[in-house]
């Protein structure tokens, strides 16, 4: 609970943050007129590169995160902004996309947290050693039913046979007891149902939530 609590206060943070630095851009757009009118391009530049450039990339990295409003989950969302904030120090980027409004009722919030959390980071773990991507997708498949689709790209030279992918101890990382797979099996029902497959050299692992 105490978990679930931080998430919540970061995505807090994380929504102030994002709301002041919107405000704050236009300010910046204004400012860039001056070197425009006084016809000053070297100044322009110079500022556009040192100052205007670095908080583009600030606002980019933030708003990647905006479509958490869209789901009515604060358990999940603060759990998934937490693990952005992880990937991010993984050198990994978690791309976010929640194009219509997700509402979850009635659904065992802790069993979802610990699911997602760990595909989230088995995915995670496997794109630091990959291309440094994973992708998130949250969407209804109809009025009863949300799937949340996590994708990776397979690291080079690590195979992934799906056919024992749900055993205990599965794992392609030398080294790692692979414990977490195995714990999502455990934690699956007839309401959360986990799938993977397997396509272009991506792996993929769908959430299932019947509500």
């Amino acid at each position: 609970m105490l978990q679930v609590s931080n998430y919540n206060e970061l995505l807090s943070h994380h929504n102030r943050d994002l709301h002041l630095f919107k405000h704050d851009y236009e300010n910046i757009l204004l400012s860039m007129s001056a070197f425009i009118q006084n016809n000053d391009m070297a100044g322009l530049k110079r500022y556009f590169t040192t100052e205007v450039m670095p908080a583009r990339v600030t606002l980019n990295r933030q708003s990647g995160l905006s479509d958490l409003s869209r789901l009515d989950m604060p358990t999940v969302s603060g759990l998934i902004y937490a693990k952005y904030e992880a990937a991010n120090g993984q050198n990994v980027h978690l791309v976010v996309t929640i194009l219509e409004k997700v509402t979850l009722a009635d659904i065992p919030q802790i069993k979802v947290v610990r699911i997602l959390g760990n595909l989230l980071d088995n995915a995670t773990d496997a794109a630091a050693r990959a291309n440094h991507q994973v992708t998130l997708t949250v969407k209804n498949r109809d009025a009863h039913t949300t799937v949340f689709s996590i994708t990776n790209q397979i690291p080079t030279h690590e195979a992934v046979d799906l056919s024992v992918i749900k055993k205990s101890r599965f794992t392609t990382k030398p080294g790692h007891l692979g414990y977490g797979l195995s714990s999502i099996e455990q934690l699956t029902t007839d309401q959360l149902v986990v799938n993977y497959c397997i396509e272009e050299g991506n792996f993929i692992a769908e959430l299932v939530i019947k509500h």
